[in-house]
């Protein structure tokens, strides 16, 4: 039989339902083993996921096509269980009857991980210092994962639920909400570029853009923190990203771009030491007896989102940042000798990535 729930996905949503030894099991010693079945709802991006209505999110970035969950002990010390399946079945995924152990425990799921990382696992603490590298991640497979579930009672014999509205106090920890998996990256957008030059000494000229990368991107990330949208940013890490190069790309008062015309992922930064930041190379055509100009103009990233009325400065997981560039009359500002940096303007727009409403079947 199937039944129809509706999941509201935050990022991703899932749903868990764990089953597990059936008597006292207040005892380790009289009750070792128990068993942790998951039960997770994906959807296929082109029919489900991928809402065409929200610009936020790309087909793929909401796949999920692996699964994995790691459960430790209490303390962290040693692990109780561990699974890793691919999703192999079109808008449902499971992970089955996980070997654990019948105590309080801590419980870890992530999306779009190798295999490899979850059987090397061997304590909390150890796995909470792994780092996933920016270059890991694509659309088609972001890193994702849910908050740290621990445990308030012993795992206990029986059907226990995890994140199911229906079950009310049943669920473990009383956690009737679907749990959340939340990207690990963050998503740098330039949503369009325009020029007013009108009623300046620059009126009528046209600009080429030549290319755009990210200086001190972060190149690596924590999986997972212990708290819902907590942070990840791992100290260091920082390096600058290859120039994605432009072909006649032209921008005046009378064509502006309106379209994306850049799309690139970025790790958690909140530092403002070496905030992360946007590079663009342009060029002011020649016109008439003026001769062209190329300079690079750089701008920090959400570096006043407070101010703005957003929850944080500079860049945090699972968010997107549309940038609106836009050239004015002082941007190529004709110096003695020429000076090879320019003002740019830039507007930012901090969006949440990826809020879709949805039914999902689950078998």
């Amino acid at each position: 039989m199937k039944l129809l729930r509706n999941i509201f996905f935050s990022g991703l949503v899932i749903a868990a339902c764990t089953a597990c030894s059936n008597d006292d099991a207040d005892s380790k010693a009289k009750h070792p083993n128990a068993k942790l079945t998951i039960g997770v709802c994906t959807v296929d991006t082109n029919t489900k996921a991928y809402n065409p209505n929200d610009a936020n999110e790309l087909a793929g970035e909401a796949n999920i096509n692996n699964l994995a969950v790691l459960v430790f002990n209490e303390d962290g010390s040693d692990i109780l269980g561990w699974d890793w399946q691919s999703v192999r079945k079109e808008y449902t995924a499971l992970l089955e009857n996980v070997p654990v152990v019948a105590e309080k425990a801590r419980i870890v799921i992530l999306a779009n991980v190798e295999e490899a990382l979850i059987k090397s696992a061997t304590t909390y603490e150890d796995f909470q210092a792994r780092l996933a590298e920016l270059s890991s991640q694509s659309t088609g497979s972001l890193t994702m994962s849910s908050e740290v579930i621990v445990t308030d009672t012993y795992l206990k014999i029986g059907e226990n639920y995890l994140g199911y509205a229906d079950k009310g106090n049943e669920n473990i920890n009383g956690i009737s909400s679907p749990v959340l998996l939340t990207r690990i990256a963050a998503r740098i957008d330039v949503a369009g570029i325009v020029t007013h030059f009108a009623g300046t000494p620059l009126a009528g000229r046209t600009v080429r853009i030549d290319e755009i990368s990210v200086r001190n991107q972060k190149t690596k990330s924590y999986y997972f923190s212990e708290a819902d949208w907590g942070k990840v940013e791992a100290p260091g890490n920082v390096g600058n990203s290859d120039a994605t190069l432009f072909e006649n790309t032209l921008v005046s008062d009378k064509d502006s771009i309106s379209t994306t015309s850049y799309i690139h992922y970025v790790m958690e930064n909140l530092s403002g030491e070496s905030p992360t930041q946007l590079v663009v190379k342009a060029t002011l055509l020649a016109s008439g007896n003026e001769k062209e100009q190329t300079k690079t103009f750089t701008a920090v990233i959400n570096a006043n989102g407070t101010n703005k009325g957003y929850k944080h400065n500079f860049i945090k997981r699972n968010y997107v940042y549309r940038l609106h560039l836009s050239f004015d009359g002082n941007s190529f500002e004709i110096t003695t000798p020429p000076e090879s940096v320019g003002n740019l303007n830039v507007a930012v727009e901090v969006r949440a990535w990826g809020v879709v409403n949805q039914d999902v079947v689950i078998d």
